[in-house]
């Protein structure tokens, strides 16, 4: 729903009652313009099942090839004036999301004709077994070929009644063809988006797979780290305790002589000759 009028009038109130620019017009793309036109007769023939016309498929047709040069010109954007922020891709999504819509509009318009004409078919089909005689058992238990179509007249004339039924069974076979074609693609598409499913979760797992292998690396790292500063303390406890170790050795040597001095010294001075 469009609010620009009532937040415009809003402005307007909150302004004093001062008279409010007029609404810059944006110039319309070439795609937005024939998109619109696509949308606008979509929406005619949508209309036009209502009634009592019967000629839809080459409307149908015509719509379905309208929509595929649409497509073609999704990508091309040489008549836009890009604003500060704009993003190619998104635009490019955004289009190809409106081609989408408007596929999905005739695909449900040639589903809606397919049925009318099914249900106008059956309905034939009834008031003339009305006008028929009733078939005998030996007839149901065997049933016969159809009959071959009527000849046409000598003039060349053919009766109304066998060109409708022409004309309906090729417009049965018209739309029935298109939605097979379209039921094709969405089951081609079906299997493309399966696919890219499939790829994003193995992708997703290795992912996963390598972010566990990340930490893993990371953790070894941190205790290499940690291994490595304990054994750096360790040789600084060294080198800092050798001087003191060479103090205590040097004083064991000294001792030990001075204690085999006296000791001799003694022994000579008070043994017994």
């Amino acid at each position: 729903m469009n609010r620009t009028a009532d937040f415009r009038q809003l402005l307007r109130r909150f302004s004093g009652g001062a008279a409010l620019p007029p609404p810059a017009e944006v110039p319309l793309s070439t795609f937005i313009r024939l998109a619109g036109d696509q949308q606008q007769r979509l929406t005619e023939l949508q209309f036009a099942l209502q009634g009592d016309s019967s000629d839809y498929a080459a409307a149908i047709q015509a719509c379905q090839t309208q929509l595929k040069e649409l497509e073609s010109q999704a990508e091309d954007s040489t008549d836009l004036t890009p604003p500060p922020a704009w993003k190619p891709r998104d635009h490019l999504a955004h289009r190809r999301s409106l081609v989408s819509g408007l596929y999905e509009d005739l695909k449900d318009i040639a589903s809606a004709v397919q049925r009318t004409a099914m249900s106008e078919q059956q309905h034939e089909a009834e008031v003339s077994s009305f006008f028929t005689a009733v078939p005998s058992a030996s007839s149901t238990a065997r049933r016969k070929p159809p009959p071959p179509p009527p000849l046409p007249p000598q003039d060349g004339v053919r009766p109304p009644d066998a060109e409708e039924s022409e004309r309906l069974e090729a417009e049965a076979l018209a739309l029935l063809a298109a939605y097979e074609t379209d039921l094709d693609k969405i089951e081609e598409t079906q299997a493309k988006v399966g696919e890219l499913a499939n790829m994003v979760s193995f992708i997703s797992t290795k992912v996963v797979e390598q972010q566990d292998q990340i930490e893993t690396i990371q953790e070894l790292a941190e205790e290499s780290t940690e291994y490595v500063e304990m054994a750096g303390k360790h040789l600084d406890r060294a080198v800092d305790n050798r001087s003191s170790y060479r103090a205590w050795l040097v004083c064991w040597f000294v001792g030990s002589a001075l204690f085999l001095l006296v000791y001799d010294y003694l022994d000579a001075r008070f043994s017994i000759i």
